[in-house]
């Protein structure tokens, strides 16, 4: 047990650093991130994580509706302050199991398999990339152009140099991927927002 926080379970309700949240309340990813965010966001760190794990250890089957709420959990698991990158990863790979073709799961899990070096994972999920639907992120991503954070406002540049390097890991190793990642790169190319 942490030696800062205290842990009583009494019912259904764990009291940790004098904080209260009810497990009870916790029966969707919807609910775990509302209440995960707005305890990182009120600087209680510790007992969001604890609740992405409670929710991640339910193993509720994650449905469409929830791809962004388990999305969000996921990331805010991996952030420097946890890295978390097994829950994390638990929790995309819930997603994978669903939504093959979600772009943002799938480069989150591609970027995962980079840091762990995990070549069969890269191949995995670069291949998983080339399959996503890349254009519904563009689409979703639309208002991230007017940001003022230069890393957000670039997402479309970021997803060039990603497919650019996708298209290097298959050359002459797999000539369709290859040729399919550099029409991606060229698809993005031509429609360039900036």
């Amino acid at each position: 047990m942490h030696r800062f926080c205290a842990a009583i379970l009494i019912g259904s309700t764990l009291l940790c650093s004098g904080f209260i949240f009810s497990e009870q309340r916790i029966k969707t990813y919807e609910d775990a991130w509302d209440q995960a965010y707005s305890l990182f966001t009120k600087d209680h760190p510790h007992e969001a994580i604890k609740i992405i794990r409670l929710i991640s250890d339910q193993n509720i089957p994650v449905r469409e509706e929830d791809v962004f709420y388990v999305r969000s959990l996921a990331a805010l698991a991996a952030r420097p302050i946890f890295r978390e990158l097994t829950l994390a990863i638990k929790l995309l790979k819930a997603i994978y199991e669903v939504k093959k073709d979600d772009y943002a799961t799938n480069l989150m899990l591609f970027a995962f398999a980079l840091d762990k070096q995990n070549e069969a994972e890269v191949i995995e999920f670069a291949k998983a990339l080339i399959h996503s639907d890349y254009r519904a992120y563009l689409k979703e991503m639309e208002p991230a152009k007017m940001s003022s954070i230069e890393e957000i406002r670039n997402y479309h540049d970021r997803m060039i140099k990603t497919y650019e390097y996708i298209a290097s890991l298959f050359r002459g190793v797999d000539d369709a991927l290859e040729k399919k990642a550099k029409e991606i790169v060229a698809t993005l190319k031509a429609h360039n927002p900036q």
